[in-house]
């Protein structure tokens, strides 16, 4: 985990946005990709985190970068990307393609073997989260 956030935190330096923390380049990525127009909630729900309170933090962090910007769909909250913030997000990716996938590639890495080791990790993660929520009511 934490060479995985030391790798993000480096990688999207590259891209252009130094000083941004692991989870806001997280909060980036998923606002990005997967929680268009998405609410606090949702972004919650996807990283698999309990404090909105430091997903809020970030968020106005990446907000007064431009990354982000806030929207309101009812009484509710809403983020979506901007334009200056999805070109980071496509520097970030094809900077993750030049420094990681081509030394994968080059150590012959077996794709299927990561995908099978990337949904026993998915798997683990809802065992500790039905574990934590069992050690709450237990």
């Amino acid at each position: 985990n934490n060479a995985f956030q030391r790798w993000a935190v480096r990688c999207m330096g590259r891209a252009g946005e130094e000083g941004l923390t692991s989870l806001e380049v997280m909060l980036l990525h998923a606002v990005n990709r997967r929680v268009r127009h998405g609410t606090i909630s949702d972004l919650a729900l996807l990283l698999n985190l309990d404090d909105t309170h430091l997903i809020n933090y970030a968020l106005k962090k990446l907000e007064a970068r431009g990354l982000v910007k806030a929207g309101k769909r009812g009484k509710e909250k809403t983020i979506y990307v901007t334009p200056h913030g999805a070109s980071v997000c496509q520097e970030y990716i094809a900077t993750r393609e030049r420094c990681l996938m081509q030394m994968l590639r080059l150590a012959d890495a077996d794709y299927e073997e990561l995908a099978r080791l990337a949904r026993i990790l998915h798997q683990l993660a809802g065992s500790y989260d039905h574990a934590a929520r069992a050690a709450i009511t237990d």
